[in-house]
């Protein structure tokens, strides 16, 4: 039972005046149609959500001040848009309220995430600052066994060892998630990182730790290959950074290069898409910088195309048996390798099986790859996500029991 009443103390009442949207040509077939969270709000323990929205006005683990007024302005921007499907399911909870010291706000975000993710409602996270992801892999921690986490971003939010002990910012907020040695981290990708804004130290502390990164100049060269690593994601963490000062300059860092606000949309609706995430974040929005509110309707019409996706899951693979599944098996010659290939009659998308060990008996893993892969392996190549796959199974061990 989805009983919100639970957590609805955590939240201050929504307080936009929206009158003037619902003035509008087709109000009732807009985004004001999400149930929200009022003074004069009552629970309704038979309604079920599938998406709560919750703002977080934290920034004080941030140089980025002043994003603790885009959740209400992005709101606002939201529901002025039509809705991408009629059936939509979604309530939306408030700001949530801050606390006295930084430390309580994390613990509020980690127990609302974790109620409203072991309730079967994903929750859209609207900050503040990027900091809010590390309570929510905490989150995670306290109830799954082991998770894929994807952060998109234009640096890598990691302090260099050579800069000594930091304290704990948005800057650095990775050390503390990647640092974690209890192997629950199963993998995580970065996307869209400028070479510029980051070190090679970093990124040899990435690739010796099996951490994945796609830099901003390949992910554009075929935006396509970014569907696979979010579909497999549980947990993806938006910087609006990301996304090139012409289209997002509501930033106290806004990078002339970076995402189009249609290649940032794109991403988020194959988050969407994936019917294996169940918490999606979006940060770093400023509006004491932002041109005309621009940025803040960029990250409203982001977090629309996500929510289109998740209204277009297909329940592919992990919620479909894989015997429907068209199989295609490859024999490499040379390495005497079999690579064994999995299609979804329903979407079309591409799987592939990644030989295991768990607790000493033969298993395997099924992860999500692209048609690019299986094409490689035609050609007797291995494909790199195969092998890296292959490498983390080596790595954590029984931990995927």
């Amino acid at each position: 039972m989805q009983d919100l009443n639970e957590i609805i103390n955590y939240f201050e009442p929504i307080k936009l005046d929206l009158s003037d949207i619902k003035m509008l040509s087709g109000s009732n077939n807009r985004m004001t149609q999400i149930d929200l969270h009022t003074v004069a709000y009552q629970s309704n323990t038979n309604k079920v959500y599938d998406i709560a929205i919750l703002g977080v006005n934290e920034e004080r683990n941030s140089s980025n001040i002043g994003t603790a007024l885009a959740p209400d302005i992005i709101r606002e921007k939201l529901y002025s848009l039509f809705k991408p499907k009629s059936n939509i399911r979604i309530i939306d909870l408030g700001n949530i309220k801050l606390c006295e010291k930084i430390s309580d706000s994390y613990s509020a975000v980690q127990q609302i995430t974790q109620f409203l993710i072991e309730n079967k409602i994903l929750p859209i996270i609207i900050g503040g600052s990027q900091d809010l992801t590390f309570p929510v892999y905490k989150a995670y921690k306290s109830t799954f066994a082991n998770i894929n986490f994807v952060s998109i971003d234009a640096k890598i939010d990691l302090s260099e060892a050579s800069e000594g002990i930091q304290d704990f910012d948005s800057s650095c907020y990775l050390n503390s998630i990647l640092s974690d040695k209890s192997n629950f981290l199963f993998s995580f990708t970065h996307l869209a990182h400028q070479s510029y804004f980051v070190s090679q130290n970093t990124l040899d502390y990435m690739s010796a730790n099996l951490y994945e990164t796609i830099r901003l100049g390949d992910l554009r060269e075929d935006i396509r290959e970014a569907e696979p690593v979010l579909r497999d994601a549980d947990f993806v963490s938006f910087d609006i950074c990301s996304i090139k000062q012409s289209y997002a300059p509501g930033n106290n860092s806004p990078s002339p290069n970076g995402l189009s606000g249609e290649e940032a949309c794109q991403l988020a609706k194959y988050a969407g898409l994936s019917d294996r995430l169940s918490c999606f974040g979006l940060f770093e929005v400023n509006p004491s910088y932002d041109l005309q509110n621009q940025t803040s309707h960029l990250a409203a019409q982001i977090i629309w195309h996500f929510i289109d996706g998740f209204y277009s899951r297909k329940n592919d693979y992990p919620l479909a048996d894989l015997s429907e599944y068209k199989k295609f098996i490859v024999q490499l010659t040379e390495l005497r390798q079999e690579l064994v290939f999995y299609k979804s009659p329903l979407s079309d998308r591409w799987w592939i099986e990644i030989p295991c060990f768990i607790s000493g008996k033969s298993d395997k893993l099924i992860i999500s790859c692209s048609y690019a892969d299986y094409q490689k392996a035609c050609e007797q190549e291995i494909p790199q996500i195969w092998l890296k796959s292959f490498q983390k199974i080596q790595k954590h061990g029984d931990v995927l029991e």
